[in-house]
Parts: structure tokens; sequence; C-alpha cells
């Protein structure tokens, strides 16, 4: 039996916006024994308020911050053409409340990925990418972890674009966990606790 669902980043406790499916297979005689029910699957993390909540408090001057001339030039190609290809930008110190989804090919700079706008209203047309670190975070996996693969910040966008929104999964196992136990607590036999003539007998020689 198949049970399938879609469930999003921002209510399971992270600042993606990302739906990704979930299918369970579980044998027929299982799931209709109830060894599993979807209104189980419950957040087991609330996500930070604001996506400026997890961003880091990057140098106005430090070279992530570039113009990017092309995508400007895309955005207006695609608005003229009638196109709904729109740049995602989002404030470093803004209050947006969640963050678009995060690819694998992040680091390529693409005209639809999502990118921090500089501080400085000044510099509004400069630009960046969010760091790995910043990456991981909006998909709440374990604070360091992208750090501790120690690869380059490119395969680390792919590794994280091609991961999941981790309390989501987390919420998953666990519904699947606490509905075996449960069913399991449910058809164990009842413990006969009184002494057999066996177990007298292994008392007394023991005693003996």
């Amino acid at each position: 039996m198949m049970f399938e669902m879609s469930l999003n980043g921002c209510d399971f406790g992270a600042l993606e916006n990302r739906n990704r499916a979930v299918i369970i297979a579980m044998s027929t005689d299982l799931a209709e024994s109830g060894a599993f029910d979807m209104g189980d699957i419950k957040p087991l993390r609330v996500k930070e308020p604001k996506l400026s909540d997890v961003l880091e408090q990057v140098a106005e001057d430090d070279t992530c911050w570039k113009i990017h001339t092309y995508l400007e030039d895309k955005q207006a190609l695609d608005v003229a053409a009638g196109k709904g290809f729109l740049r995602q930008l989002y404030t470093q110190n803004g209050d947006a409340e969640s963050i678009n989804t995060v690819t694998r090919g992040y680091s390529k700079i693409r005209s639809t990925d999502p990118h921090i706008r500089h501080p400085n209203p000044d510099m509004a047309r400069y630009t960046r990418l969010m760091t790995p670190a910043e990456h991981n975070a909006v998909k709440a996996l374990p604070k360091g972890w992208i750090e501790s693969c120690e690869v380059a910040d490119s395969v680390a966008h792919e590794i994280l674009g091609q991961s999941v929104i981790y309390p989501k999964f987390q919420a998953v196992g666990a519904a699947i966990g606490h509905n075996l136990k449960t069913l399991a607590e449910r058809l164990r036999p009842a413990a006969d606790l009184t002494p057999s003539a066996n177990d007298e007998f292994t008392t007394e020689a023991l005693a003996v």
C-alpha cells in the first residue's frame, strides 16, 4: 500500500518554501492494521520568523556583491515578452518570512534564483548569492553540517540543492516510528505473571 502526500518546508520548520513529494510504501497487512496514519505527521520544529534571522552580515565592500547586468537585461526582455520570469530578490535585513526554492544549480547564478540585495540603497543593483551556510540554514539542516563536508561552494550548493527539508523528513520518520511502536504495543500479548510449576521448581533449585 502506498501513502502519498506533498509537504511544504515552511510548514515543517524551514524557511525554504518548497513542496516535496513524500511516498511511504507499506505492506498491505501492516497498513490495514493501522500501522500508519498520515495525520500523525506533525511539525517537530518552529521555523525562524524571518529570513534575515539566518543570513550572515556580509560586509558592504565584500567582493561577493556584484551587478549582474545580464540578469537585469534578461528580466527586462522577459517582462517585455509577457513572460513570468522575474528575479527573486531578498533584503539582507528585511522581514521576508520565507525564500523560494534553492536548487542544485544555484551557483550558476540564474535569473530566477534567490539573490540577496545589498543593504545600502545606493548600491541597490548589487546582489549576492547566499553562502553555503545560509543555504544550509534555510533548509534547516543541522548547523555546521555543510561546512563539515569540506567541499567547494559550488559543490556545497549542489549537495544542498539536491537534499531535502531536514525537519520535514524527521517528522515523517517520527510518525512512522510512533505508529509502529503503538501497533506493536497493541498487538503484544499480555504477560502471564502466574508462576508455572516449572518456575517454582527452578526457583527452589536455585535456592538450594
